[in-house]
């Protein structure tokens, strides 16, 4: 009698197979939540600080315009003497936007009877609906640098040089 010889599988490798599957699964399933909270945690960082840049935007809006009111009042009261009373205006702010950075806002006074007489108006009167200042500058400051070159955020430690 001939026997037969077959070539297949022990019963454990069945076992340990579906061990690694398992294992594999629960390894990429716990790496892709990390990843995910980690994604959470950054989309709310993000959130709350455009939420604070704007506030600060409208702030410096508000600056804007309170400005060009204070300018517009200036030049009806006497067109003659605008230039030298529109020194007198502030012209230029900074805005808080969280405890590390500052929107810093800057104005320079514009004569609306240049403007209109650049544009055929009458140059007594000004262009209906002409701004009296224009923003300068509008930027963004960074108050706290040495953080930023001693603090590795994507560690989680503290400072390098340590």
């Amino acid at each position: 009698m001939k026997q037969e010889s077959r070539f297949g599988a022990h019963i454990g490798t069945s076992s340990l197979l579906l061990i690694f599957l398992t294992l594999s699964l629960v390894s990429f399933g716990s790496l892709s939540l990390a990843g995910a909270k980690a994604d959470e945690r950054l989309s709310v960082k993000l959130s709350e600080h455009m939420a604070e840049y704007y506030a600060a935007c409208h702030e410096a809006e508000a600056f804007v315009a309170r400005t060009d009111r204070a300018l517009s009042e200036i030049y009806s009261s006497d067109p003659a003497a605008y230039p030298a009373q529109a020194e007198n205006v502030p012209l230029s702010v900074m805005i808080p936007i969280n405890d590390t950075q500052q929107l810093l806002v800057a104005l320079a006074p514009v004569d609306p009877a240049t403007e209109g007489s650049a544009a055929g108006n009458d140059p007594a009167a000004p262009v209906k609906g002409a701004r009296f200042c224009r923003i300068t500058k509008w930027k963004v400051d960074n108050l706290d640098l040495e953080s930023y070159e001693r603090h590795l955020p994507v560690s989680g430690h503290g400072d390098l040089f340590e």
